[in-house]
């Protein structure tokens, strides 16, 4: 996914990848130019999950739509997603 430039839209929504999958998949975005949609409901998303979602979210420039819906994110988490969101310009 990091030298992807053909992806726009990546469904991932269901496919149990708790907080491992999330991450490894969040730090194969940093470098993606082309990735605009990105969904990653009911997957098991946890607090190191979130962390990796919102280093991307800080510095990605290209998404314009993240799902994270039906993951139980706990308050801590959505804080963290929230400061994430002040430095992105385009989410």
């Amino acid at each position: 996914l990091s030298t992807n430039t053909t992806v726009k839209e990546l469904n991932l929504d269901g496919n149990e990848l708790n907080d491992t999958g999330i991450t490894i998949i969040a730090q194969s975005l940093y470098d993606n130019a082309s990735l605009q949609s990105l969904s990653m409901a009911n997957n098991g998303l946890g607090q190191s999950g979130v962390r990796a979602l919102s280093e991307l979210i800080r510095y990605n420039t290209v998404l314009t739509e993240l799902n994270v819906g039906t993951n139980n994110i706990d308050s801590h988490s959505v804080q963290l997603l929230c400061q994430s969101l002040m430095f992105n310009r385009t989410l």
